[in-house]
């Protein structure tokens, strides 16, 4: 399904047409704080749905030093590596995933 904008003028011409670099979130998810090292997870949806994106934050406001997972996408998995950050260290992040 095509996705985008479209914008006509009063006479009904067509003065924008961006249905390529709009994008749209597919799924979120939430890493739990002081979790596993690294992980992943298959998302079926971004099986050729354009090129994927991936956000994430921390909503924490701790003095606690955190640290924040590098991401990765290849295919339709997205991975994610605390690297050698001690579980103590290892942020909760929501997760944005999409594609534009």
């Amino acid at each position: 399904m095509t996705y985008g904008l479209n914008v006509y003028n009063s006479s009904g011409v067509q003065t924008v047409n961006d249905v390529t670099t709009v994008t749209r979130i597919i799924t979120t998810f939430t890493i739990a704080a002081g979790g596993a090292a690294s992980g992943s997870l298959n998302i079926p949806q971004l099986s050729g749905a354009g090129r994927p994106w991936v956000s994430a934050y921390r909503s924490s406001t701790s003095p606690i030093e955190y640290i924040s997972p590098n991401f990765t996408v290849a295919g339709t998995t997205v991975s994610w590596n605390y690297g050698s950050a001690p579980s103590s260290n290892r942020c909760a992040m929501k997760v944005f995933v999409g594609v534009y």
